[in-house]
């Protein structure tokens, strides 16, 4: 089959999908076939779908740039097999490509489906640029940052002594630690009071009754306090770090419930 046959039915195919438009390729020439039924008795040199009329005809014989030919399929894609038309093509290349050359549609459809999948490709290798340029900058940061935060720390580390343990079971007991939408967050001069002094005495009564504090060092930059009271049967954790002690939380024992 050759390229101008092959790109005529290709053709066909594409516009015409259901007609089932084939060729039949014997010694004596080709002929165009639908639904495996000849449009001609006659054989042609060559098929040739003729831009210029949007028609494919059969090539009856080709001199010097023209070629003379019959419709076998009109503008409209419908075929001319009831009577004869003749007409003269320019466009026909007897010496054109050979069978499997791809039509010029099909080059072109190949072309931008490579252009999409090279801007594809474009895409993931500058977000793989992007991310390693970020990733660079933050491990940079880390690793001026971190020693430096670690130094500060170890300068501002508050010391095992200034723990006062009643003070600040009293800041957990009164609620200070909870959110300022907690339910249980005292709100108003006289609530903030009235848990003041329950906090107070709670802290007194547990604490006269005996607990235990172990501290634990962090590598010398921060210290965890666990304050014990049987009392209460919780463990308390608090964070020494950076001139503070903050509350962390609290570990019941034996299910006891803590206010």
């Amino acid at each position: 089959m050759s390229a101008s046959t092959d790109e005529a039915i290709g053709y066909l195919k594409r516009t015409k999908p259901k007609d089932g438009y084939t060729s039949e390729i014997k010694s004596d020439g080709v002929r165009l076939l639908r639904r495996n039924v000849p449009l001609t008795d006659n054989y042609f040199l060559d098929l040739h779908h003729d831009p210029a009329t949007d028609q494919v005809v059969g090539i009856l014989s080709s001199r010097k740039g023209r070629a003379q030919a019959q419709v076998l399929v009109d503008s409209n894609g419908k075929p001319v097999d009831k009577k004869v038309i003749l007409i003269s093509v320019s466009s026909y290349n007897p010496n054109g490509a050979k069978k499997n050359r791809p039509a010029e549609s099909e080059t072109a459809a190949m072309r931008k489906q490579n252009q999409e999948i090279l801007k594809f490709a474009a895409y993931i290798l500058v977000a793989m640029v992007a991310f390693r340029i970020v990733f660079d900058a933050m491990y940079v940061v880390y690793i001026l940052i971190f020693p430096l935060a670690y130094v500060y720390a170890v300068f501002h580390c508050p010391s095992p002594q200034s723990f006062d343990v009643k003070k600040e079971l009293k800041r957990v007991l009164r609620g200070h630690h909870l959110p300022d939408d907690h339910p249980d967050k005292p709100s108003g001069f006289l609530s903030e009071t009235f848990a003041r002094i329950n906090a107070s005495v709670q802290t007194e009564m547990a604490t006269g009754m005996g607990y235990e504090v172990t501290m634990i060092q962090m590598a010398g930059a921060a210290y965890l306090a666990c304050v014990r009271v049987p009392s209460y049967k919780t463990d308390f954790y608090f964070l020494g770090a950076i001139d503070r002690w903050y509350y962390l939380y609290a570990n019941q024992l034996e299910g006891a419930k803590v206010d």
